[in-house]
């Protein structure tokens, strides 16, 4: 009613879930809230379709794998994650995932 702003024609992201080693869901919130304490400005997170994840972090952060690995494993438990650096200055799509059932959108 009246002047109020609001957002028209709006299009979030896609919410992408990913799969625990216990096989329930966690979603990219989730995953976002885990890694909050990064000091990597860039990161993309995807699962592969037999479950593994890779984790790719920009190459100034590679020295907090250690603490995004434990983060991860806390949240999706024992899944192998693999970490490697994220190439060239290009943007990344923050999280996907080729898991049957992984994008919500």
């Amino acid at each position: 009613a009246g002047d109020v702003p609001m957002l028209v024609d709006f299009s979030g992201r896609r919410a992408i879930r990913f799969r625990t080693a216990a096989g329930a869901w966690v979603n990219n919130i989730d995953v976002s809230h885990a890694l909050a304490g990064l000091s990597a400005a860039q990161f993309a997170l995807h699962q592969n379709a037999d479950g593994a994840v890779a984790l790719a972090l920009s190459p100034e952060a590679l020295d907090d794998a250690p603490v995004a690995l434990a983060a991860l494993t806390g949240l999706l438990g024992d899944v192998p994650i693999r970490v490697e650096p994220i190439a060239g200055d290009d943007k990344v799509l923050q999280y996907s995932s080729d898991l049957a059932g992984g994008s919500t959108g």
